[in-house]
Parts: C-alpha cells; structure tokens; sequence
C-alpha cells in the first residue's frame, strides 16, 4: 500500500506532483531567462603588459620574473585601484572586474583582462590600472636605487678621504710611487755595499792610500726603515684604490638604472595615445552564457525547492486516511481449520 525507500515518495512527487513541480520551475527559470537577457551587454579588454621593456637591463632572468610578478601584484592592491577610481570614476567590482596575472608563455608579460559595461571602460581601466602599476612599482625601484646611490657616494667618500690620508702620510705623494723609488734606493745601496768602491786618499806626508768610499746619508738602515714604514701604506693604498674603482663603476650602473627608471616613469603618460609598454590585444562582448546559466539557476531551483517544501508540509498537516484491513482466514495444509480441532487431545 505504501512505496517506502523510494526517492520519489522520500521527496513526496507522487500522482502529478512531479509534472507540477517541472512546471513551476520551467515557469521560474524562463523568468530568470527573461532578466538575465534583460542585463545591458558587458565587454571584456585583454591586454598584454611587456614588464621587460621598462625593467632594468642588467636584470638577471629571475629577477626580471620577480619585477614582473610584483607588476601584477601591484595592480590588485588598494592603494592602485583607489588611484584608478579617482582617475576613471569607475568602481571595482561595481562598474568592473580586472584580473592580473603573470603570462604563462613568458616571465616578462602581464595578462590583463577588464569586464565593464562597456567597450571604452574596460579599455579605459586596464590602461590606467596598468600606469598606475607600472608607476607604483618604478618609484619604488628609483628609490632603492637611489637608496643604493647614496650608500656607495658615501663608501666612496670615505674611501677617498682614507686615500688623502695615505698620500700624506707617503709624503705627498703618491704611496705606490714613493714606496718604488725608496725600494730602488734600498736596492741601489745594498748593490753599493757589496760593490764598494775604493778611492785614493793622500795623506799630508804624501802617501797615498786606497781606502774604500764612504757611505753615503741616508744609511743603510734608514732606507730600510723607511721601505718598512711605505710597504703598508702602499699596500693598503693600493686595495684602497681597487675598491675606489669598483664602486665608481657600481655607482655608475645605479646612476644609469635611476636615469633609465626615471625615463621610464616620464615616458607612462604617453601609453594612452603611443602604447610601447601595454599592448591591446582584443576588446570584445562578454558571452552571455554564463549570465543566463545564472539566470536560470537562480529562479528554478529555489522554485523547485519552494514546491518540494509545500508538498511535505502539506503531506504532514492533512489528516491521514483510516485504512480497514480485511481478516484472514485461517488455513493449514488440509485446508479451513475447524477451531474444535486446535484443542483435541493426543488420544
């Protein structure tokens, strides 16, 4: 009498129910149909962002991912989109949707899309979400680089000011110079010892005697001293100057990057009118396919979900059919049992 277990009766869609519960949702998600196709028609922008073109041109391949990377992050953060409001008017996730992510093809490209309500928002926002970016992210390289700068200016000013010092300390001159010649004179008088030449002296009887030259001033010990006192300064002075010379060409590469950043910087303005650097690749409708999905979804389940409702609440409040069961005669394997048999003795 009673279908129990199966899913139709657990959900109450017996007799018409089912053909009911098919036309109400059918009715709801043409309703859906309707104002879905009732919504203006968006557009979608996709871009391409060549992070390479204003990175700097000593990047290493993984620093240039990282710079890129950091573009795209930088277009999703708050300060950039309140940026582009300002500039555009325009509401994210009101008036558009911008996604930003690193291209799989290649590290130094940025896949922007843009979906406004119409053709000229969207390319207007990714345009300037791409500026304000490329910008945010610029300022902050100079500002490193600059960082940079005035830390090697200052290592180099230090290193130069330890030069003066050594100078004076050689004399004046230059420590390698002066360290040269007195090793030359060290060498000259130790050739002038172990060569020594003789002179005839005549004494005041008018003998004359062969007598060796005498030493010359300074001594011996004295240009050595003073070679011992210039190897250290030479030394030193010749490290100092290496070091002078490899951060004179450090400094130059960061005056070099700063210039090229900040040329970048000045050149963002022109990407609306000469794109170098954001590159448009189409602009088209958005499909509506997943607007009307939506549409349908969202009106006919919740209809048929509604109807499922009525149908166990009504179930559960009207009152319940009494039901007659007919008795069964008793039957055994002779046929009708007479009642006067149940209770015969075994005799």
């Amino acid at each position: 009498r009673e279908s129990s277990g199966e899913l139709s009766s657990f959900l109450h869609l017996t007799g018409f129910r089912p053909l009911i519960l098919m036309l109400i949702a059918g009715i709801a998600g043409a309703a859906g149909l309707y104002f879905a196709l009732g919504e203006p028609a968006q557009w979608v922008a996709r871009y391409v962002v060549n992070g390479q073109r204003v990175a700097d041109d000593d990047l290493q391949p993984a620093e240039l991912d990282i710079f890129v990377e950091e573009i795209a992050r930088t277009m999703k953060l708050p300060v950039v989109v309140v940026e582009v409001e300002r500039a555009t008017g325009l509401v994210d996730e009101e008036d558009y949707e911008l996604t930003a992510n690193q291209a799989p093809a290649s590290i130094a490209l940025i896949d922007v899309n843009v979906v406004a309500n119409s053709a000229e928002e969207s390319q207007t926002v990714a345009i300037e979400t791409s500026i304000v970016a490329l910008r945010t992210v610029l300022e902050d390289t100079r500002l490193g680089l600059q960082a940079t700068r005035d830390q090697l200016q200052n290592r180099l000013t230090e290193a130069d000011a330890r030069s003066t010092e050594l100078v004076s300390a050689a004399g004046g001159v230059n420590p390698t110079t002066a360290y040269n010649r007195a090793a030359g004179l060290l060498l000259e008088r130790q050739d002038f010892l172990n060569n020594r030449p003789t002179q005839n002296v005549v004494d005041d009887d008018g003998t004359v005697t062969v007598e060796l030259v005498p030493e010359p001033e300074p001594s011996i010990d004295e240009l050595r001293a003073e070679v011992d006192r210039l190897a250290p300064i030479d030394s030193e002075y010749r490290q100092l100057q290496a070091e002078i010379n490899e951060l004179n060409v450090k400094l130059s590469e960061r005056l070099d990057s700063i210039r090229e950043a900040t040329g970048s910087i000045n050149a963002l303005d022109d990407e609306r009118t000469d794109a170098f650097v954001i590159r448009e690749v189409v602009t088209e409708e958005a499909s509506r396919i997943s607007s009307l999905l939506t549409g349908l979804l969202l009106y006919a389940v919740p209809a048929a979900l509604l109807m499922i409702l009525l149908f166990v609440l009504y179930d559960l409040i009207r009152p319940k059919p009494q039901v007659e069961f007919d008795e069964a005669d008793p039957y055994g394997s002779q046929g009708v049992l007479d009642p006067c048999l149940l209770y015969t003795s075994d005799a």
